[in-house]
Order: C-alpha cells, then structure tokens, then sequence
C-alpha cells in the first residue's frame, strides 16, 4: 500500500477532500466530496462508540471511503461510501459491493447493519468447505 493510501484511524484523518471537490469527470457538487467525508466521519464514530474502528481514505479522483475491519481478523471486514441517490438527491451509505446500507441521517442504523454484516461474514469464512474438509473460501 503506497504512502498516499495509507489507511488512518478516523480522528486522525486529513482532510483531503477540498483537493477532490469538482474532479470526477463532471459528475456531482463542488462540496460533494467534503460531504461525503463528513457523513463517513459521523459513522466512523458511531462505529467507535460500538468498539471497533473505521479508517478514513481519501484517494485523488475516487470516492472516499471508510475501511471496517473485522475486529478477529477472520475477514477483510467492509468498505463503506456515502454517496447521493442520482435520482432524489438523498444522501445514502453503500457497502463497496453495491449493497445500499442505511441513509446518512441514521448512522446509528448504518453502524449496527455494517457490524452484523462484517460479523456475518466472519461467520461464512470459518464456516467449514463443501467436502467437510478444512475452511471454505475465506471472503475479502
């Protein structure tokens, strides 16, 4: 991983968004990508809260995102956006496999969901293989 994007602990994130508003090809609000931090920093602590942790990156010309590791280490735990319904403007948190989570007025919501599916996961990856041999696929 290059210095660049390097995952950090939310309180300790630069704010690197102001260098990402407008790019994108056009798509979006000049203060869109500042939202979208704020709203991953608002879940980032609603995951603290609940013990366990969310790293902040911000990589020029993409998305900003929030990192959820799996607090065993048994999965690559979840990547999370926040990112507007195209059609009705509302501001929602997605999973990085296009599954929408909760809207960004309930991070409280979003924060529970993405435990239950990072712990979910967990449970697939020590699930045992199809033969009953060893592990099944390990996912991440």
């Amino acid at each position: 991983m290059s210095a660049s994007h390097a995952r950090r602990p939310h309180n300790t994130v630069i704010l690197a968004a102001a260098a990402l508003a407008g790019q994108g090809g056009g798509h979006g609000h000049p203060g869109q990508a500042e939202d979208a931090v704020a709203f991953l920093d608002v879940l980032a602590a609603q995951l603290c809260a609940r013990g366990w942790t969310g790293y902040m990156s911000t990589p020029a010309g993409r998305l900003a995102f929030l990192s959820v590791p799996d607090r065993h280490g048994r999965t690559g735990g979840a990547d999370v956006t926040a990112v507007p319904d195209a059609h009705t403007g509302q501001w929602w948190y997605w999973f990085s496999w296009a599954e929408r989570i909760a809207p960004v007025d309930a991070p409280a919501e979003a924060a529970d969901a993405i435990i239950s599916a990072c712990q979910q996961l967990a449970g697939d990856a020590e699930a045992p293989a199809a033969d009953g041999h060893g592990r099944g696929p390990a996912m991440g």
